[in-house]
C-alpha cells in the first residue's frame, strides 16, 4: 500500500502541495475530470431525493423506492471515490517531487 504523505502534511503545506499539483498538466486534467464527477453525483442525489418525495406523495410502487436508494447510494460513492482519486493524484505528486 502507497504511503499517504499528503495527510501527513500541515494544513499550509496541504494547501500548497494542492495549488501547485492544480498547476501541472496532470493537475488541470484531474481537476476537470474530478469537477465533472462531482457534479454528476450531487445530481443524482438530488434525483434520488426527488424520486422519494415523488414516492410518498403518491404512493407509489416500492421498486420505485429501491431505484431512489440505488442511485442515492451511487451518488454518495461517486463523491466518496473522486474524493479517494484526488488524494490518490495528489499524493502521487507528493512523493514524486519530494525525491
Amino acid at each position: 500500500m502507497m504511503k499517504i504523505k499528503y495527510l501527513r502534511l500541515s494544513k499550509k503545506e496541504q494547501v500548497d502541495v494542492k495549488d501547485s499539483f492544480y498547476k501541472t498538466q496532470k493537475g488541470i486534467a484531474v481537476q476537470k475530470n474530478l469537477k465533472v464527477a462531482k457534479i454528476c453525483a450531487i445530481l443524482c442525489i438530488i434525483y434520488s431525493i426527488y424520486l422519494v418525495f415523488d414516492y410518498l406523495l403518491n404512493k407509489g410502487s416500492i421498486t420505485d423506492l429501491l431505484f431512489a436508494i440505488a442511485i442515492f447510494i451511487f451518488g454518495l460513492a461517486g463523491i466518496l471515490y473522486a474524493h479517494r482519486i484526488f488524494l490518490k493524484a495528489v499524493n502521487e505528486y507528493v512523493i514524486k517531487s519530494k525525491k
